[in-house]
């Protein structure tokens, strides 16, 4: 039975990822500033979802974050994310945010040209100075902690140095590896639960609401409420003349919903990519602490197998990899991997061990052994092989699943939407198609939907230019109204991650 406006909120987001959290606590931090200059501070933003905050697709990343966006058409993301470390700089002890940074390496010699342009591409736009290193490096520091503010990157030539910089690479055959230096690991769960306990203490009325947007309602072509299904059965009638969709992976179902009823114009194209990760043992700890994450930059080809792991018409023994497997660090004696080796679009489905490769922990660890010939133990370790395996999907599994993952929701174009869209109702509001960024673009993100769902952007001091001024309307969904736009990121190859 539909209630009659049991509630009511002067915004409601829907959705509490990583996304949907920090759009609310970007509400209300914009909110507690503007009352702090004179404006009512009875400010009362909703965040909803039918899941725990954090629980779904954010709970499942590499968790990292990074300001290197080294190659044309990435210029948008090098300014939303650098301003999101600005931002998550400012409470780094609350949320385990480290400057471990990025490697890149590579066992060719013809990469190190590459790497060499995006590095100086990479500080021309403004990502910090580029040091090139060769022979001994007994004065580097390979790791350093947020407080240091450490940028640029560090380019580290021949086989020597790099075992230097990074025992655990002096197997590898690296003759180079570029360290990216601002960049490095966070802990989500914290970010979330410092994100929603400030919203709260910055806004006393802001309210965390545990159930299901089912319907959208609209009065005079502006959003009114929204109906939401709980848990016990009970619908209620939501009041609101806002509305903030950060849906995650449910953008394409939400899309269906306005469009189903008129509010929506027209609507986006909207892709989905597996994003697999493993979370295995590692006994050696041949991934120190404060390694960064590193990267295989070279095409693997076959993956490895000794004489005696070969199965006849094993078809794995002849497929082809390309490269980008990556790990790192998670806890003391555990590493995780990631390798997006299958870009291929997909529907979400949950839990995604129903569509994913059983062998994709085997795949990943067997592509790291290029890098890393001593994880080749690991393949004959049977404590290792138990936790690189795809569990059955819960509630079937006793532990949490060691392979898991989410999905890479995108635009055409690989670009966030964030903000409002000139085909749809007033009121309606966009933080989506993260791409997989979320996490690292979080605080600018929900920094920047505050200030176009409050419609006061131009409260700023005339001499200080809005921090995102540079970067707004290229997020903005309206530039798919723009022809000349979708004509140039036709045919654009956007697998992966960006």
């Amino acid at each position: 039975m539909l209630r009659k406006a049991t509630k009511s909120a002067d915004v409601v987001v829907v959705g509490a990822g990583v996304a949907g959290c920090s759009a609310f606590y970007g509400l209300a931090k914009r909110n507690r500033n503007t009352a702090q200059r004179g404006a009512p501070s009875d400010f009362k933003p909703m965040l909803l979802d039918a899941m725990s905050p954090m629980s779904l697709t954010s709970a499942r990343g590499s968790f990292q974050y990074r300001n290197w966006w080294p190659n044309p058409g990435e210029e948008t993301m090098m300014r939303l994310v650098s301003r999101s470390i600005d931002l998550m700089d400012d409470y780094a002890e609350e949320i385990d945010l480290n400057r471990n940074g990025y490697l890149f390496a590579t066992r060719h010699e013809a990469q190190v040209a590459v790497f060499r342009a995006q590095a100086v591409r990479h500080a021309a736009l403004g990502g910090g100075s580029f040091r090139e290193h060769e022979g001994s490096i007994s004065s580097y520091n390979p790791s350093t902690k947020a407080i240091d503010r450490l940028d640029g990157c560090d380019l580290i030539l021949g086989s020597d140095s790099v075992a230097e910089a990074f025992p655990s690479l002096a197997d590898s055959g690296a003759v180079a590896a570029l360290h990216v230096r601002r960049a490095g690991s966070l802990n989500p769960f914290k970010m979330g639960n410092y994100q929603l306990t400030k919203a709260t203490e910055y806004c006393p009325k802001a309210q965390v609401l545990r159930g299901k947007m089912t319907d959208v309602h609209a009065t005079g072509g502006r959003i009114s409420g929204i109906t939401v299904a709980m848990d016990n059965g009970d619908k209620h009638f939501v009041a609101t003349n806002r509305l903030v969709l950060a849906p995650g992976p449910m953008l394409q179902q939400t899309l269906d919903l306005l469009m189903k009823k008129n509010l929506l114009a027209a609507c986006f194209p909207v892709h989905h990519e597996l994003h697999a990760r493993v979370v295995f043992d590692d006994p050696k700890r041949i991934m120190a602490r404060t390694a960064p994450l590193t990267f295989d930059m070279d095409p693997i080809g076959h993956l490895p197998f000794g004489p005696e792991e070969m199965i006849e018409n094993d078809a794995l023994a002849h497929a082809v990899f390309p490269g980008g497997v990556h790990v790192r660090p998670y806890g003391d004696d555990k590493a995780l991997a990631v390798w997006t080796y299958d870009t291929t679009f997909v529907e979400p489905v949950f839990p995604i061990q129903k569509i994913l490769d059983p062998r994709y922990g085997e795949i990943c660890m067997r592509g790291l052994t290029r890098l890393f010939p001593q994880m080749s133990s690991y393949l004959q370790d049977p404590h290792v092989l138990a936790s690189i395996q795809v569990a059955a999907p819960p509630p079937l599994a006793i532990d949490a699943p060691k392979v898991d993952g989410g999905y890479y929701c995108k635009m055409p174009d690989n670009i966030p939407l964030i903000g409002a869209f000139a085909e749809s109702v007033d009121g309606l509001y966009f933080q989506a198609a993260m791409s997989g960024v979320g996490l690292m673009s979080s605080a600018a993100s929900g920094e920047l939907l505050a200030a176009t769902v409050m419609g006061d952007v131009q409260y700023q001091d005339s001499a200080t230019p809005l921090p995102f001024a540079s970067y707004a309307d290229a997020l903005s969904p309206n530039r798919f109204q723009d022809s000349s736009y979708l004509e140039s990121i036709a045919g654009m190859q956007t697998s992966g991650q960006m």
